[in-house]
């Protein structure tokens, strides 16, 4: 999912736009350093489109300028069910001051459209995190993403403006991002 993008990368759009994505639910909570994040976005184009686009991880970059590396690590396959270690780096810049978060998570899917990650923070500039995607098709030209986070960074964000700096950079990327899945979308179903 994305996300403070990483899980976050994946947090396709927050914004209503004229011909594009519409937001249907966006909280962005903070407690004694941790962030939970709820959204719903209805999305442009049909939902194995969609859900292919979200799930390319080599391919993330092209879903946010925030994204300077994605991929997958390694490959497990415990008692059948099919995890993926992901890797994610995105930079942040606050006025000036720049920095780069790296994410490794665990994912995989439980049943068809839903996707579960566990940060690894040994890994990972978190403490702790989990995010859960539900890509659910409403019709055949609209899809619905349903994404759930919490996670607790392990660098140093200002008590006063952390909060509500992440929650505009969380808006602002999903933003770009639900814009550049829409776009790679009517590209793809475009092609013979």
């Amino acid at each position: 999912m994305p996300h403070l993008l990483p899980s976050g990368v994946l947090l396709l759009g927050i914004t209503a736009m004229a011909q594009a994505g519409e937001v249907q639910h966006a909280r962005v909570d903070h407690q004694d350093g941790e962030y939970s994040v709820d959204i719903s976005v209805k999305v442009s184009g049909d939902r194995d489109t969609i859900y292919n686009i979200a799930t390319d991880y080599e391919q993330l970059s092209r879903l946010s300028d925030l994204i300077i590396e994605s991929g997958l690590t390694r490959r497990v396959e415990p008692d059948g069910t099919r995890i993926v270690r992901r890797r994610l780096v995105t930079r942040t810049c606050v006025l000036y001051f720049c920095f780069d978060a790296v994410l490794v998570e665990d994912l995989w899917e439980p049943e068809s459209g839903l996707i579960k990650t566990v940060f690894i923070p040994e890994e990972s500039d978190f403490l702790y995190g989990e995010a859960e995607w539900q890509v659910l098709a409403i019709d055949k030209d609209h899809t619905m993403i349903n994404f759930t986070s919490r996670f607790k960074p392990s660098f140093w964000v200002p008590p006063l403006l952390g909060p509500l700096f992440i929650k505009r950079m969380m808006l602002g990327a999903a933003q770009q991002t639900i814009e550049n899945i829409e776009t790679i979308a009517g590209s793809e179903e475009l092609r013979p």
